[in-house]
């Protein structure tokens, strides 16, 4: 007996049997295979601290009066001072940047019958030292200095991470590696193989820039005022967070 298809019967069973098809494909290669190409997608993520590797600390020096010649030789005296305090306790001498500044301050001329200038000299010194422990040191140990009146007026500390660049190209190849991994993961339970990675999208990096010098600084002054246990006497070279996330492409068989 001989069985006739119409043409639409036909194109309604080749229809029928297409999706059946596609179901099935699309539930064994699961969430994450894309189909044209056929594709494994693999997150990774990585965190990493960075550990400050350089300090900047601004300090400045001044003195004020009404003669010029007086005031230069007073505030250079001081300059010296403070050079060879930094100098004896293992600041290196080409850390060291003196600016000298001067100016005319104004006053209330109505209070007094004196008309003279009075004059503001000074120096910002500025230390960009790799040796943070012994900054961290003498942040507030200080006081072989104020024993000889010699005060700061700006006392401000900072710390450098310059290694950065370094470490993201580290990291980059560590999280590229492990998604590399998870997609060979995921490709062995789902038993295909992976042909070749087919796109590498860019690392993402976020860097944590939490007030970390405004905490140290707060420990410092605790320190100084003698309000912190004696665990917590010990000031470690603060650190920094570095993430970096990656998403790789590949192609499987």
């Amino acid at each position: 007996m001989e069985i006739k298809i119409s043409t639409s019967n036909f194109f309604l069973l080749f229809a029928i049997l297409s999706i059946i098809i596609c179901i099935g494909f699309m539930y064994r290669i699961q969430e994450g295979i894309a189909i044209n190409p056929r594709c494994i997608e693999a997150n990774a993520e990585i965190e990493k601290e960075v550990q400050a590797n350089r300090a900047n600390w601004i300090l400045v020096f001044d003195k004020v009066g009404t003669n010029q010649s007086q005031l230069h030789k007073s505030v250079t005296s001081t300059k010296e001072k403070i050079e060879d305090f930094f100098h004896e306790h293992d600041i290196d001498e080409e850390d060291m940047e003196f600016s000298f500044f001067t100016k005319e301050e104004n006053r209330n001329i109505k209070k007094t019958q004196d008309t003279s200038p009075i004059y503001r000299m000074g120096y910002r010194l500025t230390i960009k030292s790799k040796k943070i422990d012994t900054i961290l040191n003498l942040k507030n140990n200080l006081s072989d200095l104020y024993k000889q009146d010699i005060a700061f007026s700006v006392n401000h500390l900072d710390f450098k991470y310059s290694l950065c660049d370094e470490i993201k190209h580290e990291i980059a190849m560590e999280v590229a590696k492990k998604a590399l991994k998870k997609a060979h993961d995921l490709a062995d339970a789902l038993d295909v193989r992976i042909k070749n990675i087919y796109r590498v999208h860019e690392s993402i990096f976020q860097v944590q820039y939490n007030d970390l010098n405004g905490l140290y600084i707060q420990k410092l002054n605790a320190k100084n005022n003698h309000n912190i246990n004696e665990e917590e006497n010990t000031l470690q070279v603060p650190k920094r967070k570095i993430k970096a996330s990656i998403r790789i492409d590949v192609e499987i068989k």
